[in-house]
């Protein structure tokens, strides 16, 4: 079963620095993925960044660019040898803005990466990475039912979403942005997640155990 997510709630000053602070390295490999070079060397201490959602929302688009580059995919999830891998986004909300604005020109393992927007489920259309937003309420666990057997890495921000069958939830604890990976959801959907991302991810199960 997840952990709780703390509250979402304002941050206090002496908290907002913390967002990057990592549990392992390659966690803040991800988070500094997409930032611009730092004028100082990583070793020396850097100012406290002064939290915003777009900040938010960069630090999280640098570690779902990442979320691609350690996840297999099987040879049909793409419509052929240089097809684009494809991101979605689905609902209401900035994230998918960002991701446009950050992502453009960027690669992963060779192939080009394409963002699509989505408003309702009933638009969607094939992807491999589908980042379902909050605004989709309680229409959250139907379409990951719908989704289950489907090679596509679902992306979440929001309570309980791996717990639910979601794969990847993104989690902020004690200040810091985190994930969650539902190894069983992952596995029905015919995705294989490296080791190197499950060390430094919170690893989950279905919320009854892998039978839903």
């Amino acid at each position: 079963m997840a952990a709780q997510k703390s509250p979402r709630g304002h941050r206090p000053p002496q908290a907002r620095g913390r967002l990057l602070a990592p549990r392992a390295a390659l966690v803040l490999g991800f988070a500094l993925a997409l930032a611009p070079p730092p004028a100082a060397p990583l070793w020396s201490a850097p100012p406290e960044p002064e939290w915003s959602p777009a900040f938010e929302y960069q630090v999280k688009v640098g570690f779902l660019y990442n979320f691609t580059k350690f996840v297999e995919w099987p040879p049909d999830a793409f419509a052929g040898p240089g097809a684009p891998l494809i991101i979605g986004v689905l609902g209401s909300g900035s994230f998918c803005d960002a991701l446009e604005a950050s992502l453009k020109d960027k690669t992963v393992n060779g192939r080009p990466i394409a963002v699509c927007r989505f408003r309702r489920p009933e638009d969607l259309t094939p992807t491999q990475v589908l980042f379902i937003s909050p605004s989709l309420g309680r229409e959250v666990g139907r379409l990951l039912k719908s989704l289950e057997r489907a090679p596509v890495l679902t992306v979440g921000d929001m309570d309980r979403f791996a717990s639910l069958g979601g794969i990847i939830n993104f989690t902020i604890r004690d200040h810091r942005v985190g994930f969650e990976v539902n190894i069983d959801a992952a596995s029905r959907a015919g995705l294989r997640i490296s080791s190197q991302l499950l060390t430094v991810a919170t690893v989950v199960r279905d919320a009854t155990g892998g039978t839903r």
